[in-house]
Protein backbone atom coordinates (compact mmCIF):
# COMPACT_ATOMS: atom_id res chain seq x y z
CA UNK A 1 0.00 0.00 0.00
CA UNK A 2 1.23 3.68 -1.20
CA UNK A 3 2.59 4.92 2.44
CA UNK A 4 0.44 8.44 1.75
CA UNK A 5 -2.62 5.92 1.43
CA UNK A 6 -1.81 4.58 4.25
CA UNK A 7 -1.53 7.54 6.41
CA UNK A 8 -4.47 9.07 5.25
CA UNK A 9 -6.65 6.03 5.92
CA UNK A 10 -5.18 5.58 9.49
CA UNK A 11 -6.08 9.69 9.93
CA UNK A 12 -9.59 9.24 8.73
CA UNK A 13 -10.00 6.35 10.88
CA UNK A 14 -8.89 7.51 13.89
CA UNK A 15 -10.95 10.86 13.71
CA UNK A 16 -13.87 8.21 13.65
CA UNK A 17 -14.82 8.36 9.54
CA UNK A 18 -16.35 5.20 8.93
CA UNK A 19 -14.87 2.63 6.48
CA UNK A 20 -18.00 2.62 4.15
CA UNK A 21 -17.22 6.61 3.96
CA UNK A 22 -13.36 6.44 3.62
CA UNK A 23 -14.07 4.40 0.35
CA UNK A 24 -16.42 6.75 -1.15
CA UNK A 25 -13.50 9.07 -0.40
CA UNK A 26 -11.36 7.06 -1.85
CA UNK A 27 -13.61 6.95 -5.45
CA UNK A 28 -13.89 10.57 -5.07
CA UNK A 29 -10.13 10.90 -5.34
CA UNK A 30 -8.00 12.30 -2.43
CA UNK A 31 -6.55 14.84 -4.42
CA UNK A 32 -9.81 15.84 -5.18
CA UNK A 33 -11.60 16.01 -1.75
CA UNK A 34 -8.64 17.95 -0.37
CA UNK A 35 -9.14 21.11 -1.95
CA UNK A 36 -13.32 20.76 -1.44
CA UNK A 37 -15.08 22.83 0.84
CA UNK A 38 -17.01 21.10 3.84
CA UNK A 39 -20.45 22.37 1.94
CA UNK A 40 -19.61 20.63 -1.27
CA UNK A 41 -18.05 17.61 0.62
CA UNK A 42 -21.74 17.47 2.31
CA UNK A 43 -23.17 17.68 -1.24
CA UNK A 44 -21.51 15.19 -2.74
CA UNK A 45 -21.37 12.32 0.45
CA UNK A 46 -24.51 13.24 1.67
CA UNK A 47 -23.08 13.45 5.20
CA UNK A 48 -23.45 16.45 7.93
CA UNK A 49 -21.04 19.62 8.04
CA UNK A 50 -19.58 18.42 11.40
CA UNK A 51 -18.36 14.94 9.80
CA UNK A 52 -17.17 16.81 6.60
CA UNK A 53 -14.84 19.20 8.52
CA UNK A 54 -13.54 16.13 10.54
CA UNK A 55 -12.89 14.76 6.73
CA UNK A 56 -11.03 17.63 6.05
CA UNK A 57 -8.87 18.12 8.80
CA UNK A 58 -7.67 14.45 9.15
CA UNK A 59 -7.05 14.48 4.96
CA UNK A 60 -5.13 18.12 5.87
CA UNK A 61 -2.87 16.73 8.56
CA UNK A 62 -1.23 13.84 6.24
CA UNK A 63 -0.12 16.52 3.95
CA UNK A 64 1.09 19.19 5.77
CA UNK A 65 4.82 19.07 5.64
CA UNK A 66 7.21 21.61 7.78
CA UNK A 67 10.57 22.37 6.28
CA UNK A 68 13.35 25.02 6.43
CA UNK A 69 12.17 27.94 3.87
CA UNK A 70 15.64 28.02 2.31
CA UNK A 71 15.07 24.14 1.02
CA UNK A 72 12.13 26.20 -0.52
CA UNK A 73 13.87 28.78 -2.35
CA UNK A 74 16.77 26.60 -3.58
CA UNK A 75 14.69 24.04 -5.92
CA UNK A 76 12.55 27.03 -7.40
CA UNK A 77 13.29 27.04 -11.56
CA UNK A 78 12.56 30.15 -13.30
CA UNK A 79 11.76 30.10 -17.07
CA UNK A 80 13.00 33.05 -18.58
CA UNK A 81 11.25 35.15 -21.56
CA UNK A 82 14.82 36.40 -22.91
CA UNK A 83 13.74 40.08 -23.04
CA UNK A 84 16.16 41.88 -19.79
CA UNK A 85 13.33 43.99 -18.79
CA UNK A 86 10.48 41.73 -18.60
CA UNK A 87 13.48 38.68 -17.17
CA UNK A 88 14.01 41.42 -14.28
CA UNK A 89 10.56 43.01 -13.75
CA UNK A 90 9.38 39.45 -13.11
CA UNK A 91 12.50 38.84 -10.64
CA UNK A 92 14.40 36.37 -13.21
CA UNK A 93 11.18 34.88 -14.93
CA UNK A 94 7.98 33.06 -14.31
CA UNK A 95 9.03 31.32 -11.30
CA UNK A 96 7.99 27.22 -11.14
CA UNK A 97 5.02 26.41 -9.06
CA UNK A 98 3.14 29.35 -9.88
CA UNK A 99 -0.19 30.20 -11.15
CA UNK A 100 0.23 33.51 -13.57
CA UNK A 101 -2.90 35.59 -15.23
CA UNK A 102 -2.10 37.49 -18.04
CA UNK A 103 -4.82 39.79 -19.22
CA UNK A 104 -5.02 42.40 -21.84
CA UNK A 105 -7.73 43.60 -24.83
CA UNK A 106 -8.01 41.87 -27.97
CA UNK A 107 -4.49 41.65 -30.41
CA UNK A 108 -2.56 43.19 -27.27
CA UNK A 109 -0.70 40.10 -27.41
CA UNK A 110 -1.42 38.06 -24.99
CA UNK A 111 -1.09 34.92 -27.67
CA UNK A 112 2.38 35.39 -28.90
CA UNK A 113 3.52 35.58 -25.25
CA UNK A 114 1.41 32.34 -24.68
CA UNK A 115 3.48 30.47 -27.83
CA UNK A 116 6.74 32.21 -27.18
CA UNK A 117 7.27 31.23 -23.31
CA UNK A 118 5.52 27.66 -24.98
CA UNK A 119 8.89 27.57 -27.12
CA UNK A 120 11.65 29.01 -24.03
CA UNK A 121 10.11 26.01 -21.86
CA UNK A 122 11.33 23.49 -24.28
CA UNK A 123 15.08 24.92 -24.05
CA UNK A 124 17.80 23.75 -21.71
CA UNK A 125 18.04 25.58 -18.49
CA UNK A 126 21.34 26.98 -18.98
CA UNK A 127 19.23 29.02 -22.14
CA UNK A 128 16.61 29.75 -19.45
CA UNK A 129 14.22 26.98 -20.19
CA UNK A 130 12.69 24.37 -18.12
CA UNK A 131 13.54 21.82 -20.58
CA UNK A 132 10.47 19.94 -20.03
CA UNK A 133 7.35 19.48 -22.60
CA UNK A 134 4.24 21.98 -22.57
CA UNK A 135 1.03 20.90 -22.70
CA UNK A 136 -0.88 23.68 -24.51
CA UNK A 137 -4.86 24.06 -23.67
CA UNK A 138 -6.46 26.26 -26.57
CA UNK A 139 -9.83 27.17 -26.17
CA UNK A 140 -10.19 30.02 -29.30
CA UNK A 141 -8.09 28.26 -31.93
CA UNK A 142 -5.16 30.73 -31.21
CA UNK A 143 -2.45 28.37 -31.44
CA UNK A 144 -0.53 28.70 -34.82
CA UNK A 145 2.04 25.86 -35.74
CA UNK A 146 3.39 28.22 -38.55
CA UNK A 147 3.97 31.03 -36.21
CA UNK A 148 6.12 28.70 -33.98
CA UNK A 149 7.87 27.67 -36.55
CA UNK A 150 8.69 30.82 -37.82
CA UNK A 151 9.98 32.16 -34.01
CA UNK A 152 11.82 28.61 -34.43
CA UNK A 153 13.59 29.86 -37.51
CA UNK A 154 14.69 33.21 -36.26
CA UNK A 155 15.85 32.46 -33.51
CA UNK A 156 17.81 29.22 -35.05
CA UNK A 157 16.54 26.96 -33.35
CA UNK A 158 14.86 23.28 -34.55
CA UNK A 159 11.32 23.69 -35.10
CA UNK A 160 10.76 19.70 -34.85
CA UNK A 161 12.61 19.72 -31.44
CA UNK A 162 10.62 22.11 -30.28
CA UNK A 163 6.99 20.65 -31.48
CA UNK A 164 7.89 17.19 -30.78
CA UNK A 165 7.71 18.24 -26.70
CA UNK A 166 4.36 20.21 -27.17
CA UNK A 167 1.29 18.61 -26.14
CA UNK A 168 -1.77 20.79 -27.79
CA UNK A 169 -5.53 20.08 -27.16
CA UNK A 170 -8.52 22.03 -28.57
CA UNK A 171 -10.85 22.91 -25.45
CA UNK A 172 -13.71 24.75 -27.12
CA UNK A 173 -16.28 23.94 -24.43
CA UNK A 174 -15.80 23.75 -20.49
CA UNK A 175 -16.57 20.13 -20.34
CA UNK A 176 -13.59 19.99 -22.75
CA UNK A 177 -12.17 22.63 -20.51
CA UNK A 178 -12.44 20.42 -17.35
CA UNK A 179 -11.15 17.25 -18.83
CA UNK A 180 -7.96 18.82 -20.49
CA UNK A 181 -7.27 20.26 -16.77
CA UNK A 182 -7.56 17.07 -15.37
CA UNK A 183 -5.27 15.60 -17.58
CA UNK A 184 -2.87 18.34 -16.93
CA UNK A 185 -2.26 16.78 -14.02
CA UNK A 186 -1.23 13.11 -15.12
CA UNK A 187 0.75 14.79 -18.02
CA UNK A 188 2.96 16.25 -15.33
CA UNK A 189 4.48 12.98 -14.05
CA UNK A 190 3.74 10.86 -17.19
CA UNK A 191 4.78 13.06 -19.90
CA UNK A 192 7.30 15.55 -17.54
CA UNK A 193 5.09 18.65 -18.29
CA UNK A 194 6.47 22.25 -16.61
CA UNK A 195 4.38 24.68 -18.40
CA UNK A 196 0.44 24.38 -18.97
CA UNK A 197 -0.71 27.29 -21.31
CA UNK A 198 -4.80 27.64 -21.26
CA UNK A 199 -5.21 30.34 -24.13
CA UNK A 200 -7.54 32.11 -22.90
CA UNK A 201 -9.45 30.52 -19.65
CA UNK A 202 -12.92 32.58 -19.93
CA UNK A 203 -13.73 32.10 -23.45
CA UNK A 204 -15.74 28.75 -23.14
CA UNK A 205 -17.68 29.80 -19.69
CA UNK A 206 -18.48 33.55 -21.60
CA UNK A 207 -20.50 31.74 -24.24
CA UNK A 208 -21.96 28.77 -22.29
CA UNK A 209 -22.86 31.11 -18.88
CA UNK A 210 -25.04 34.31 -20.15
CA UNK A 211 -26.96 36.56 -18.24
CA UNK A 212 -27.24 37.43 -14.69
CA UNK A 213 -28.95 34.45 -13.48
CA UNK A 214 -26.00 32.29 -15.15
CA UNK A 215 -23.75 34.50 -13.27
CA UNK A 216 -23.30 31.69 -9.96
CA UNK A 217 -22.79 28.76 -11.60
CA UNK A 218 -20.33 30.10 -13.74
CA UNK A 219 -18.23 31.39 -11.11
CA UNK A 220 -18.14 27.97 -8.90
CA UNK A 221 -17.21 26.25 -12.60
CA UNK A 222 -14.51 28.49 -12.74
CA UNK A 223 -14.02 28.19 -9.07
CA UNK A 224 -13.91 24.36 -9.34
CA UNK A 225 -11.43 24.62 -12.64
CA UNK A 226 -8.74 26.94 -10.90
CA UNK A 227 -8.70 24.26 -7.66
CA UNK A 228 -7.74 21.79 -10.33
CA UNK A 229 -4.85 23.91 -11.93
CA UNK A 230 -3.87 25.15 -8.76
CA UNK A 231 -2.96 21.24 -7.67
CA UNK A 232 -0.56 21.49 -11.29
CA UNK A 233 1.24 24.54 -9.06
CA UNK A 234 1.36 22.10 -6.55
CA UNK A 235 3.88 19.75 -8.15
CA UNK A 236 5.88 22.73 -9.55
CA UNK A 237 4.25 23.08 -12.70
CA UNK A 238 4.20 26.81 -14.41
CA UNK A 239 0.81 27.46 -15.48
CA UNK A 240 0.47 30.26 -17.62
CA UNK A 241 -3.54 31.61 -17.89
CA UNK A 242 -4.63 34.21 -20.63
CA UNK A 243 -7.75 36.48 -19.95
CA UNK A 244 -9.96 38.62 -21.47
CA UNK A 245 -11.34 42.26 -19.80
CA UNK A 246 -14.14 43.82 -18.98
CA UNK A 247 -14.61 47.62 -19.00
CA UNK A 248 -15.20 50.08 -16.25
CA UNK A 249 -17.09 53.25 -16.99
CA UNK A 250 -15.50 56.72 -16.28
CA UNK A 251 -11.99 55.41 -15.93
CA UNK A 252 -8.67 56.79 -17.28
CA UNK A 253 -5.48 54.60 -16.89
CA UNK A 254 -5.44 51.43 -18.67
CA UNK A 255 -5.14 49.62 -15.29
CA UNK A 256 -8.26 51.16 -14.18
CA UNK A 257 -9.78 51.10 -17.49
CA UNK A 258 -10.23 47.55 -17.85
CA UNK A 259 -9.85 44.80 -15.66
CA UNK A 260 -9.46 41.08 -16.03
CA UNK A 261 -13.22 39.32 -16.63
CA UNK A 262 -13.43 36.53 -14.09
CA UNK A 263 -14.86 38.80 -11.00
CA UNK A 264 -13.75 38.64 -7.46
CA UNK A 265 -13.52 34.17 -8.16
CA UNK A 266 -10.06 35.18 -10.00
CA UNK A 267 -9.29 38.00 -7.65
CA UNK A 268 -6.66 36.40 -5.12
CA UNK A 269 -6.05 32.74 -7.04
CA UNK A 270 -3.27 33.76 -8.94
CA UNK A 271 -0.14 33.91 -7.81
CA UNK A 272 1.00 36.63 -10.56
CA UNK A 273 -1.04 39.38 -12.60
CA UNK A 274 0.30 40.91 -15.40
CA UNK A 275 -1.53 43.68 -17.85
CA UNK A 276 -0.13 43.43 -21.18
CA UNK A 277 -1.39 46.80 -23.29
CA UNK A 278 -0.50 47.50 -27.02
CA UNK A 279 1.45 50.69 -27.87
CA UNK A 280 2.44 52.64 -31.10
CA UNK A 281 3.67 49.86 -33.69
CA UNK A 282 4.81 46.61 -32.59
CA UNK A 283 5.52 47.66 -29.26
CA UNK A 284 4.35 46.70 -26.10
CA UNK A 285 3.97 47.15 -22.20
CA UNK A 286 3.67 44.95 -19.97
CA UNK A 287 2.87 45.65 -16.49
CA UNK A 288 2.48 44.10 -12.53
CA UNK A 289 -0.41 44.61 -11.40
CA UNK A 290 -1.04 41.90 -8.49
CA UNK A 291 1.52 39.41 -7.14
CA UNK A 292 2.42 37.82 -3.80
CA UNK A 293 5.96 38.06 -4.31
CA UNK A 294 7.01 40.73 -6.65
CA UNK A 295 6.46 44.91 -6.71
CA UNK A 296 4.20 46.54 -9.09
CA UNK A 297 6.13 47.66 -12.41
CA UNK A 298 6.06 47.53 -15.63
CA UNK A 299 8.42 46.99 -19.13
CA UNK A 300 8.51 47.98 -22.75
CA UNK A 301 9.36 45.28 -25.37
CA UNK A 302 8.40 44.36 -29.24
CA UNK A 303 6.59 41.52 -30.90
CA UNK A 304 8.55 40.73 -34.21
CA UNK A 305 8.95 37.71 -36.75
CA UNK A 306 11.12 36.10 -33.48
CA UNK A 307 8.23 36.64 -31.06
CA UNK A 308 9.10 38.45 -27.95
CA UNK A 309 12.31 40.59 -28.18
CA UNK A 310 13.74 43.67 -26.53
CA UNK A 311 12.57 46.87 -28.07
CA UNK A 312 15.18 48.39 -31.11
CA UNK A 313 17.39 51.42 -30.23
CA UNK A 314 15.97 53.27 -32.85
CA UNK A 315 12.64 53.70 -31.07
Amino acid sequence: MNLRVKDVKEALLKSGVSPKVIDQLFKLGIDEVRYMTSSELVEKLKIDSKTARKILRAIGSTFVEIKPASEVIMHKKRLKIGVKEIDDLLGGGLEQGTLIELYGRPASGKTQMAMHITINARLDEKEGGLSTKVFYIDTERGFSPARIEEMCRFRRLDPQKIMDGILYVSAGSTHELFVAAERALDLIKDEGVGLIIVDSLLSPFRLEFQGIKELAPRQQAVKELMRILKRACEKDAIVFLTNQVVGRVGRGIETEKYRPAGGFVLGHIPNLVLLIRRLKGNRRLIRVVDSSYLEEGEAIFAIDKAGIVPVSPDW
